[in-house]
């Protein structure tokens, strides 16, 4: 439970991206494997902002009523279910 000061802007990690993911996304083997650190940090920036302009907010509010809805509740005598 929280008991201290909530830090509002505390940034917790969404997604990351590997080359696995972009070889099952239908990419040759060969073209993955030359893509560089830099180019994956790339792809992954990319990433970042079109999956912000396009679904986060719908995503993040069915992430948080999951969560929320899953959420460990009191019992009748006050212990957790």
């Amino acid at each position: 439970m929280n008991r201290g000061k909530t830090d509002w802007n505390k940034s917790f990690p969404v997604r990351s991206i590997t080359r696995e993911d972009i070889f099952r996304a239908g990419f040759p083997r060969w073209q993955v494997a030359g893509l560089t650190d830099e180019e994956m940090n790339k792809i992954a920036s990319m990433m970042g902002v079109s999956y912000t302009d396009s679904f986060f907010a719908e995503d993040l509010e069915s992430a948080t009523t999951f969560v929320l809805c899953n959420k460990a509740k009191p019992n009748i005598i006050g212990e957790l279910a």
